[in-house]
């Protein structure tokens, strides 16, 4: 059996993309080893079904995830004697350089899951912004595009989550043969998790709903006032917001102050397990995010999440999500950052024909966008990548 080492910068289980990309390359004969960070309470060795973890620790500041720090160029190159893997996937950015350097210098071939455009989501980050430190080397000095610059021609493969972001880095240099579009999608397990709603008490939908983190990028301010102003209008209508992050506290603190307040629940950080039941709960799905360079190069897991359940939903006018919706059919767009064009598209989904929205976003995930077709094509470019390679 091949074996594949996957370097994740955060803890591990859970994470949705790795789990998804270690049992499609189990069905095709790869074995996985998950190298990532050590979390409070955790054990520096684990099993997760079939997927082998080594954890990279102390818990806290000496395990902070980037390309300086000795402790996880000493576990990559361990791991890399240890496992003798038959190829090193690194997931983004942090951990990329000292991924690549090390593996090249073994002879194994390289992938990087380029999950986000990395150097503009950190700009896009409000923990970046905090500190004048992280301000001045993230904004200013701009070491986050230098490593990816370097990191993206020492690396063989490349895997990206949208279109945008692969002719992003084919303007940038980099060969068409050194990636593919791997996007989001839903596995079948996860599409059959939620029954659907029966047609009888799809008559009269008004329960609007966010999964997801709570994050400065997500603009979900613009949510809660256009529910607000939505709500003035149709009174029957509820918000639930599920999840934590470092926006919760703002996020509640303006929800306080609003008309609707009694209809807009928070739910705070919620167990993977309870997600099926959050979302057999809401009628109509919310994705969010503020326009920048960032949200203009990447597609989120919930944006096929939410058709994949039969969810109708709203979303922000960004190309990729456009792009896509242009072939589901199953959405309203409003203006990114403007309440009043959020509130006129719950509106507009409310007097819509939920049922032929809710049929077409289905058609859609079963057609072309479910992980089976975007597992096809990982798998088939990992085989090439590390068929090709010849140090």
């Amino acid at each position: 059996m091949r074996r594949v080492l996957h370097i994740w910068q955060s803890r591990y289980p859970w994470e949705v993309r790795i789990g998804k990309i270690s049992r499609a390359l189990a069905e095709v004969g790869w074995q996985t080893v998950v190298l990532a960070r050590q979390g409070f309470g955790e054990a520096a060795d684990a099993t997760d079904a079939d997927v082998l973890i080594r954890r990279v620790g102390p818990p806290g500041l000496c395990s902070t995830p980037v390309p300086g720090n000795p402790r996880w160029a000493f576990a990559i190159t361990h791991a890399i004697r240890e496992f003798r893997p038959d190829l090193v996937m690194v997931r983004d950015l942090p951990l990329a350089l000292p991924a690549a350097l090390r593996a090249r210098r073994s002879g194994i071939p390289v992938i990087m899951d380029m999950a986000e455009h990395y150097p503009e989501a950190m700009r896009s980050w409000g923990k970046y912004a905090a500190s004048p430190l992280a301000r001045f080397l993230v904004h200013d000095l701009r070491i986050p595009d230098y490593l990816e610059a370097r990191v993206v021609r020492l690396v063989d493969g490349i895997v990206v989550v949208c279109d945008e972001n692969a002719e992003r880095l084919r303007d940038s240099g980099v060969d068409h043969a050194r990636l593919v579009v791997v996007r989001n999608t839903p596995e079948a397990a996860f599409r059959s998790a939620v029954a659907a709603t029966p047609l009888e008490q799809r008559q009269n939908p008004t329960r609007f709903g966010y999964l997801g983190h709570l994050a400065e990028d997500r603009q979900l301010e613009t949510i809660l006032v256009g529910f607000d102003l939505a709500a003035s209008r149709n009174p029957s209508i509820t918000l639930l917001i599920a999840g934590g992050g470092e926006s919760e506290h703002n996020l509640r603190a303006i929800a306080a102050g609003l008309n609707s307040r009694d209809r807009i629940r928070f739910t705070g950080r919620y167990r993977l397990e309870d997600q099926a039941t959050l979302y057999a709960g809401i009628d109509f799905g919310i994705v969010s995010l503020r326009r920048n360079v960032f949200t203009e190069h990447t597609l989120g897991n919930k944006f096929f999440d939410y058709p994949a359940l039969g969810k109708p939903f709203i979303y922000p006018n960004l190309p990729p999500l456009c792009r896509v919706m242009s072939e589901m059919g199953c959405g309203v767009s409003f203006e990114a950052g403007s309440a009043e064009s959020a509130a006129a598209a719950i509106l507009a989904i409310l007097d819509a024909d939920y049922s032929a929205m809710s049929a077409a976003g289905r058609a859609a995930i079963s057609r072309e966008f479910n992980w089976e077709v975007d597992s096809a094509r990982l798998t088939e470019f990992v085989d090439r990548i590390s068929a090709t390679v010849n140090r």
